[in-house]
């Protein structure tokens, strides 16, 4: 079994001001509570989990058996929830469908490298979701 970091970030209400818009709007979405729903992770990116576990010493061997799970959290730090609490949705829940795929315009990886810009997934409306 492997259990990996791959991003973390603390993040707070305040906005932050950077010279540049690019850096500004990947600075904000880095720092700032998420107000809507969304999954940071979508099946694009599991071409690079191969990669990913590789880099980490996982043979190859080993690597291409290994079942992929992706999972955010989130932890208030300093203050008691007041907006923006954490929802999960039952996957079981969700069509395929309903999950929409769309980038941010910008690099959200430490390297600021503009030709990664994984997409994060916008549920839809649905009304089978079931929440907690």
């Amino acid at each position: 079994d492997f259990a990996y970091v791959i991003t973390w970030a603390v993040r707070n209400q305040n906005k932050i001001h950077a010279k540049n818009s690019d850096k500004k709007k990947s600075a904000q979405y880095l720092v700032q509570y998420a107000s809507f729903a969304h999954t940071d992770f979508t099946t694009d990116i599991l071409p690079r989990a191969m990669k990913f576990f590789l880099k980490r010493g996982v043979s190859q061997d080993v690597a291409k058996r290994l079942k992929v799970s992706f999972f955010g959290t989130w932890q208030p730090t300093g203050n008691p929830v007041e907006m923006f609490p954490l929802a999960l949705c039952d996957a079981g829940s969700a069509e395929p469908g309903d999950l929409v795929k769309c980038t941010l315009g910008y690099a959200i990886t430490p390297s600021g490298d503009k030709r990664y810009q994984p997409p994060i997934g916008i549920p839809t409306y649905n009304p089978s979701h079931k929440w907690y």
